[in-house]
């Protein structure tokens, strides 16, 4: 079932969305290191200003704020949902995906969290998390029945 052309598809998209994640690099590595260097300081004055363990916390402001980046949370992750059950089709049962889309989005959170280019936010985790539920939701009720009729 999985063409040869998915698991690269895959890992491209996975090493973009790291990229435009927690790099929010887009050719300039000046623009990166002075990010690290500007968190880093804000850290040091506030220790707490990269980490959000309370749920709901930054998504109940966000809702407010900016409710485009609750979307975009959810979105950018919905190709992992997708390509992924479909690359890896052993590892693709419900409890094993689950776990793999966690950790990966925990690892993540966890370089933003140590490179200060971001925050390690429970509340991207689980948008996240949801993002990869609606992908993983597409893979089992879409396209696996479409590629068995093919």
């Amino acid at each position: 079932m999985t063409k040869k052309w998915i698991r690269p598809l895959f890992w491209i998209y996975f090493l973009i969305l790291i990229d435009v994640i927690v790099f929010k690099f887009f050719g300039n590595v000046n623009d990166v290191m002075n990010n690290i260097m500007i968190n880093k300081h804000s850290v040091e004055i506030d220790s707490s200003s990269l980490v959000n363990l309370i749920p709901f916390r930054t998504l109940l402001q966000d809702i407010t704020y900016s409710p485009a980046h609750l979307l975009l949370n959810v979105i950018i992750f919905i190709p992992f949902g997708i390509l992924f059950p479909l690359s890896y089709p052993r590892h693709s049962n419900f409890l094993t995906f689950t776990l793999i889309a966690l950790l990966s989005i925990c690892g993540i959170e966890f370089i933003q969290r140590i490179t200060y280019l971001g925050i390690f936010d429970i509340d991207d985790i689980l948008l996240n998390l949801l993002g990869c539920f609606i992908g993983y939701i597409v893979v089992q009720f879409l396209v696996r029945p479409f590629l068995k009729s093919i």
